[in-house]
C-alpha cells in the first residue's frame, strides 16, 4: 500500500492471513503476472476456479469497481514455508514492476481513480 494508486480489497482482519488481493491502477493484471513470472514469482489474476478466464475480478467488480480497475487486480498467496526474505524479494520486485509498467502504460494517466473506498 506504500505504492501510489494501489489498493487492497479485503481488510486484513477479514481475510485469510496468507492471501493479499491488490489492484495497481494502470497496470493490467496480466502485465503484472508476466513481470512477476520473469522474477520467479507466481501470482494469479483471479481465483483458481477462473484460472482460464481473462476477465477482471468479479469480486472487485461486485464491490463496486469499474471493469478497468477490476482488470488490474492480482492475488498473492503465501504458504507456511514462505520466508521473510522471500516476502522482501516480492515487495522489491513489485515496486520495480509497477514503475516499469506504469512508465510505458497508455492507460495509467487516463484511468479513473478507484471507485470503492474501504476502511
Amino acid at each position: 500500500l506504500e505504492i501510489d494508486d494501489t489498493k487492497c480489497y479485503v481488510p486484513k482482519n477479514n481475510r485469510l492471513n496468507n492471501i493479499v488481493v491488490a489492484s495497481f491502477r494502470g497496470i493490467e493484471g496480466e502485465a503484472m503476472l508476466w513481470d512477476m513470472n520473469e522474477s520467479g514469482i507466481y501470482i494469479s489474476t483471479g481465483s483458481s476456479c477462473s484460472s482460464e478466464d481473462l476477465d477482471g475480478s468479479a469480486v472487485v467488480e461486485a464491490l463496486g469497481e469499474v471493469t478497468e480497475i477490476a482488470n488490474t487486480t492480482v492475488m498473492f498467496a503465501l504458504s507456511k514455508f514462505t520466508t521473510e526474505q522471500e516476502i522482501d524479494y516480492v515487495i522489491e520486485q513489485v515496486n520495480i514492476a509497477v514503475k516499469r509498467i506504469r512508465a510505458i502504460s497508455m492507460t495509467y494517466a487516463k484511468q479513473k481513480a478507484f471507485s470503492v473506498h474501504l476502511h
